[in-house]
């Protein structure tokens, strides 16, 4: 749903805060558009912007419905894999491993 309401310019950011994720989309002429996902993680308050359409496009090929995602600062691409490659096999061995480029936000 986000998707839906981001920016094609502005993009979407990611923000982490405590036992959640938001998703928040931005556009002059629908407006804004906050979404949580329950997540654990490590971390509190950082900020990331991605384009949108690919992070759908490396989610869609994620398995099952629940996957890690590999943060480092702001700038820093996004590493993203389904959560029973990441707990069982290593990088080498994964099925899928996506890598997302980050943006300004």
């Amino acid at each position: 749903r986000a998707k839906v309401m981001c920016s094609d310019t502005r993009g979407l950011k990611i923000v982490l805060s405590r036992g959640q994720i938001s998703l928040v989309s931005d556009d002059p002429d629908h407006g804004e558009l906050k979404e949580m996902i329950a997540a654990d993680h490590m971390g509190d308050g950082e900020v990331f912007g991605v384009n949108s359409e690919y992070l759908r496009a490396a989610l869609e090929h994620m398995e099952g419905d629940q996957c890690v995602m590999a943060f480092g600062s702001e700038l820093d691409p996004i590493m993203i894999r389904s959560i029973d490659d990441a707990a069982m096999r290593p990088i080498e061995a994964s099925e899928v491993v996506a890598v997302v480029m980050p943006m300004r936000v």
